[in-house]
């Protein structure tokens, strides 16, 4: 399914829709020396932040993580870093993740391939406040609900639904 709306996206065939998304897709470690919150605070282009990808295969990120730019970085920071602690304990390695002010290297090229990016992650995380279901970030958690993931404790500035994390104002 990924590969179609790449394809119909990109006016491409879908086997051409998935290896450029297989050459085009990035990752990111979420260890302490890496992210800080800063990586929310704007949607400008950052080559600091593109440096710090590095290049993924298909199945191997364990979340593409989703937000809306209009909400307040630090509370989304807050909350990917609990879920990162989480994530840490259970598997007991750092995860590897897609952000896209991070992974999005030729903004007009790698957005006809985010299908592909989306599909390739294990799961998607959503950092939700009030406005993200307004925004375009609604579209990709309907196309992927089925991979969504949650957390089972939450900092004083996040509430959850039963899928994603909300930022509290």
């Amino acid at each position: 399914a990924a590969a179609g709306v790449a394809a119909l996206i990109g006016n491409t065939d879908p086997q051409e829709a998935i290896a450029e998304g297989r050459r085009r897709l990035r990752a990111i470690s979420l260890s302490d020396a890496v992210l800080e919150a800063d990586v929310f605070s704007s949607s400008a282009p950052s080559e600091y932040w593109r440096s710090m990808c590095v290049p993924a295969e298909l199945d191997s990120i364990d979340v593409f993580v989703s937000h809306s730019w209009h909400d307040d970085p630090v509370a989304k920071w807050s909350a990917l870093q609990e879920w990162r602690a989480e994530f840490v304990e259970r598997n007991r390695r750092e995860a590897l993740v897609w952000i896209d002010r991070c992974c999005i290297l030729e903004p007009g090229q790698d957005l006809l391939s985010l299908p592909i990016f989306l599909a390739g992650c294990r799961k998607l995380l959503i950092l939700a406040a009030p406005r993200f279901s307004t925004g375009c970030g609604a579209s990709s958690s309907c196309l992927s609900s089925s991979k969504c993931t949650h957390s089972t404790s939450r900092p004083p500035a996040m509430r959850r639904s039963s899928r994603t994390w909300s930022c509290a104002r």
